[in-house]
């Protein structure tokens, strides 16, 4: 396999005797006819650098190179075809590689004993799907021809026709697609033969490559399981998706996956759920969510189970696809999920699975007609396959109800031995399908170094490692964006916006979705347009904003194409569609150059009757920012009926988020919308429509009071959210978490403008909970020291060590507004803890009521307390561990007679 990263030397010291010929090599190997001819103008028609630049954007999959196959073997039958000419350059490096003849055909072995004649022996030849690589390699000099070859197959007219009108002027593709036709019909190599005998070499040597296979040689036993492992690893080390690179739209090279394990159990059983309720009850949740734990790549599926029913959740952009995919390829590789014989990935956004009925139905998806794969997956009742379901919250909703085919095989109604994974954003499953997992994990994104890390990396291919520390440094001052980054496509988009915009940050997430967009158009556009590009184009088409100056009339009438498209997509839950309903929605006629706008990708579906182009968005967020943008055209009338229609339809949260950031809450539909807005997914749209007025009205909806509470995970935006509402309100605030893990990330994102307001707060309380770190109980304590008019503190049942606590009393001195703390419950056990509550007594000159009970201080921790507290002139009330014995009742009754104020109150429990 050639490989895009240093390989473009040998590839073009290996052909560089045929540099004269570099157009008509550049051609074979699938670049367009525009970009020969840029590469004519740019390198000035010499031969040598044109090959060079030829060879170069081949490797990295210009136009339709990846389609082609970015191989060795890809640039042999170039070489060999007879526009090139060049058969003995291609045999050479045949010879260097190692390389042979793709695999012959599979020989079924004939039920007869006695020898075959020749011609009986090629019918007994039976051809499919796996023998396409060798009939392309053998057969390509037929391209040209391919219509008529395909009329001699006996492929029907009608599916030519199409196959045609699918690939204007790509004969390769359209004798690929021909094939692939004629294979799902099951042929022998006889009617092959019969098909070439116009053709005397070609036919010749096919025929010797045919009789190579003794066909009276006893053959290994292959089982139809074997050939479709085999089938299917193959496809996905080839596929463009999967093991491919691509140059546009931006690959989204995700170095970091971190997983968290949140249960290992029946997620939704009654019995879990009972579970959950008790240890709430007893002030036990947060130490039991604190069990979850990070979890390796490789332990996603290792755990004793007979049958594993595994469900990934994340955020939009987060790496669920990206996920998926690699675990298909890792175990194409056989380096993951060696456990299973066999792993069948699902995209269920795909349209061909919104008729899936049955296996055979989802194997068509791979090209895969045959009906002894079926057969075989069927007989074995899925022991030993995992099916790979990908995206659950983009199947459409009728194929979610009970009766369905992939909520039975979730079930185990259909295959009950096969395990499965599935994908999906948060809140997309409905309890009939949860209570059958058995173990849920969440992708969390990437951590604040994490993002540090790939922001230099992005930039370090394109040597300029300046660009990235300045990236870096403006995000520490814009908040609104950082927040964001932890999510893998929003990083992505915002580098290549950052880079291709001169270095200018936008200030919002809509701003950088927005800029990504018209960018994308506009390249289109530019490239069609063949203009002078003042700007370079570096290694990963990422072309600078001056070059895609222009083009207004153009991109308006795709972007909103495109916009209704996506609408008309989300509301239906179809979201992938053909060629003809793109091109109607975007006004384009069939000879315009089409290439999805650098938004949409391509995908080739095998149907009975052939292959079609099916299209779907490079990421449903990038389609949800389009659907939000032909809302945002509509007049009030019909934007208020929309808005009211879909603000409570889960499908559409990111579509109305997307909005509320063009509309920034000036049109009166979103004001009068959201003018009861109390929930997070409300809170999360007044902030992207920076709404700040509003916030004061939020404020007392709320009783001046946020509470985090039996949540097992808060996003950083979420985070930052939050933090926007309590300082923009101008009002002061009750800040509470209660049974939940209390994190680094969530504490950054409210401390982002908490810290700036200091008198935002007024009281923090913290119960039953956990926090995840250390650093966490360092960020709780900055956020308490900044809060100057703190009047009331609670933490109780967090079970702190003695770290912690130091660092806590630590924040609480030299509060003069403090009136109370309660630190009950949190196992305070050494005579330090006791120490540290004492010297903090008397500089808490308002302090009126302590409570440390139930903490293991002892006799002697609880003296140390009371002899400081009796030299308090504020403190009113004091709660302590209950004593073993009376000793302490005598000594209690001296401290009061020496107090000069009134007795102060003690109580033990």
């Amino acid at each position: 396999m050639v490989t895009v990263a240093g390989d473009i030397a040998a590839v073009n010291k290996s052909v560089c005797s045929a540099k004269d010929k570099w157009e008509k090599i550049g051609s074979g190997l699938g670049l367009s006819p525009t970009t020969l001819e840029q590469i004519g103008t740019d390198n000035h028609g010499d031969p040598a650098k044109c090959l060079y630049a030829t060879i170069y954007k081949w490797l990295r999959g210009m136009d339709k190179a990846s389609e082609r196959g970015i191989t060795w073997r890809a640039l042999i039958r170039t070489l060999k075809t007879a526009e090139v000419g060049e058969v003995d350059v291609a045999e050479r490096l045949m010879a260097e590689k190692g390389l042979v003849p793709s695999a012959l055909p599979a020989v079924k072995k004939p039920q007869v004993s006695v020898p075959l004649e020749e011609e009986e022996f090629k019918d007994k030849i039976e051809l499919g799907l796996q023998d396409l690589e060798w009939l392309i390699t053998n057969l390509e000099e037929m391209a040209p021809g391919w219509f008529f070859f395909g009329l001699r197959l006996k492929v029907e007219y009608i599916r030519l026709e199409i196959i045609k009108k699918n690939n204007p002027s790509d004969c390769v593709a359209c004798l690929r697609e021909t094939l692939v036709c004629w294979l799902n019909q099951n042929p022998n190599a006889g009617q092959l033969v019969k098909a070439l005998e116009e053709n005397k070499k070609l036919l010749k040597h096919i025929k010797q490559s045919l009789s190579q296979c003794d066909h009276r040689k006893e053959l290994p036993p292959v089982t139809a399981g074997n050939t479709l492992e085999i089938y299917l690893r193959k496809f996905y080390c080839n596929s463009p998706q999967l093991g491919g690179t691509t140059t546009w739209p931006p690959t989204l090279k995700v170095e970091y996956i971190n997983l968290k394990l949140i249960s290992q159990d029946q997620i939704s059983s009654a019995k879990h759920q009972k579970k959950i309720a008790g240890l709430a009850t007893q002030g036990e949740l947060g130490a039991a969510l604190n069990q979850s734990k990070e979890l390796a790549l490789e332990d996603i599926a290792n755990y004793p189970s007979p049958r594993k029913v595994i469900i990934i959740e994340g955020a939009p952009g987060i790496g669920k696809t990206t996920l998926a995919y690699k675990l298909c390829l890792d175990w194409a590789n056989r380096k993951l999920l060696t456990e299973f014989w066999l792993v069948v990935y699902i995209p269920l956004r795909d349209r061909l699975m919104r008729v899936t009925e049955s296996v055979n139905d989802l194997l068509r998806y791979f090209g895969d007609s045959s009906p002894e794969g079926p057969e075989f997956i069927k007989r074995s009742q899925g022991k030993g396959i995992l099916f790979v379901l990908d995206g659950w919250d983009e199947l459409q909703m009728s194929c979610r109800l009970p009766d369905s085919f992939f909520p039975k095989l979730v079930q185990g109604k259909f295959l009950p031995q096969s395990s499965i994974v599935i994908t999906s954003r948060p809140g997309a499953f409905d309890c009939d399908i949860r209570q059958y997992a058995n173990r849920l994990i969440d992708i969390l994104g990437f951590t604040e170094e994490q993002v540090m890390q790939y922001i230099r990396s992005y930039f370090k291919q394109y040597e300029d490692e300046g660009a990235a520390q300045k990236l870096i440094d403006e995000l520490q001052t814009y908040p609104n964006i950082a927040s964001t980054c932890y999510v893998a496509i929003n990083l992505t988009i915002l580098c290549y916006v950052y880079l291709a915009s001169d270095f200018h940050l936008p200030l919002t997430l809509t701003e950088v979705y927005e800029q990504f967009v018209l960018h994308a158009i506009k390249r289109h556009f530019k490239r069609l347009a063949e203009i002078d590009d003042p700007n370079k184009i570096n290694t990963e088409g990422v072309i600078g904003v001056r070059a895609v100056a222009g083009f207004d009339e153009s991109v308006t009438r795709v972007l909103k194409g495109l916009g209704k498209l996506a609408l008309e997509g989300i509301e239906c839950g179809d979201l992938s569609f053909t060629r003809r309903r793109v091109t109607g929605a975007c006004l384009l006629n069939d000879t315009e150059e089409f290439d999805g706008f650098g938004l949409l990708k391509v995908l080739l579906l095998f149907q009975i009757h052939g292959t079609e182009r099916s299209y779907h968005f490079m990421h449903l967020t990038v389609q949800e920012y389009l659907a939000a943008y032909t809302v945002f055209q509509m007049d009030e009338q019909q934007q208020g009926a929309w808005l009211g229609k879909n603000l409570t339809n889960s499908s559409c949260e990111k579509v109305i988020k997307f909005f509320c950031g063009m509309d920034r809450f000036k049109s009166r539909p979103a004001k009068v919308l959201f003018i009861h807005a109390t929930t997070p997914f409300e809170l999360e749209c007044v902030f992207e429509g920076q709404w700040e007025d509003f916030c004061q009205k939020i404020a007392e909806k709320m009783c001046n009071k946020l509470s985090i509470t039996h949540m097992r995970h808060v996003e950083p935006y979420q985070a930052l959210v939050y933090g926007y509402v309590m300082t923009k309100s101008k009002t002061q605030w009750h800040l509470q978490w209660s049974n939940c893990i209390v994190e680094e990330h969530v504490l950054k994102g409210m401390s982002r403008h908490l810290l700036k307001s200091p008198t935002a707060l007024t009281q923090i309380s913290m119960t039953r909970s956990t926090f995840a770190t250390h650093k966490a109980v360092v960020l709780f304590s900055e956020l308490i020291q900044s809060q100057v008019d703190l009047f009331e503190l609670s933490v109780t049942g967090v079970k702190l060590d003695e770290d912690s606590f130091s660092v806590i009393c630590k924040a609480l001195e030299n509060k003069p507004t403090l009136k109370a703390i309660d630190l009950s419950k949190n196992g305070l056990s050494e005579r330090s803890s006791a120490e540290h509550i004492a010297s903090l007594l008397p500089k808490l000159p308002s302090l009126q009521a302590l409570d440390v009970s139930n903490n293991h201080l002892g006799e002697d921790g609880c003296r140390i307390i009371l002899q400081a507290a009796a030299n308090s002139t504020s403190l009113e009330k004091l709660c302590l561990p209950k004593p073993q014995s009376d000793s302490l009742s005598v000594y209690i009754g001296e401290l009061n007679a020496k107090r000069k104020e009134k007795d102060l109150v003690i109580s033990f429990i």
